[in-house]
């Protein structure tokens, strides 16, 4: 499923860091859940197959766990 979800870039602690933005969403995120997001127009042609697409930010994954320096970061709730 392919939609949309406005997404906010946080610090590593989790907070927000930037202005938030609208990406592509390609592998149907929830709300709240951490995403890596390619943030340039390039993707969009080689992974969706336009040539030249009115699109720049695409949501590539979920992110289950971060680690920094061999310490878990974060780690994905299993809980709803």
């Amino acid at each position: 499923m392919v939609g949309g979800q406005i997404t906010e870039p946080p610090e590593p602690g989790g907070e927000p860091a930037g202005r938030s933005f609208l990406a592509i969403d390609m592998v149907d995120a929830g709300r709240g859940d951490r995403v890596l997001v390619n943030h340039e127009g390039h993707a969009a042609i080689d992974l969706l197959g336009l040539q030249d697409p009115p699109i720049r930010s695409l949501i590539l994954c979920v992110v289950d766990t971060i680690e920094v320096g061999g310490e878990i970061a974060y780690r994905k709730s299993s809980e709803p």
